[in-house]
């Protein structure tokens, strides 16, 4: 089975009124292990964040107990080729390849972990202009007393005397 591109789907999107996914840029720069501030290689790229369901499937997959790290690899790869367009992709790919580049599995769950902050709906700060609840006012609901019929009897129950 075959699936529209994604320009296609976002064209269909906008023409319904829903907004397309969000494109979330980022940077992976290659530097120098002698020298810090000296970059060797940057690439930008352009994650869409991909379909709940896909993130699903994804996500079972990463957590297939009898695969184990080659399933996890194989799961965080997946949502970048997802994510991402074709050529960015093959770029990343041909990163993590590179035994002399730093671009590693590690840091790549870093950036996808940070993706999906970003692409979550959720504030990561509180709204600084939120309202504070209101005064409280009248009797506190803790420390109840018990009414006249709850109190505990001294005397044998006639379910224990025999």
């Amino acid at each position: 089975m075959t699936t529209p591109t994604r320009s296609f789907r976002r064209s269909v999107a906008e023409k319904k009124g829903v907004a397309a996914p969000p494109i979330v840029e980022f940077t992976l720069d290659w530097v120098d292990d002698e020298d810090p501030e000296k970059i060797l290689r940057s690439d930008m790229f352009h994650a869409t964040r991909p379909t709940d369901e896909r993130l699903f499937l994804i996500a079972a997959m990463a957590g297939d107990e009898e695969s184990g790290a080659a399933s996890e690899a194989a799961a965080v790869m997946e949502i970048f080729r997802v994510a991402l367009p074709a050529e960015e992709f093959r770029t990343l790919r041909s990163r993590i390849k590179d035994p002399d580049d730093d671009v590693n599995l590690d840091m790549l769950q870093d950036v996808l972990f940070w993706l999906m902050g970003e692409w979550s709906s959720f504030p990561t700060e509180p709204a600084s202009n939120s309202s504070k609840s209101p005064p409280a006012t009248g009797v506190k609901s803790t420390g109840r007393v018990r009414g006249p019929g709850s109190t505990r009897s001294t005397s044998d129950s006639p379910a224990s005397s025999t």
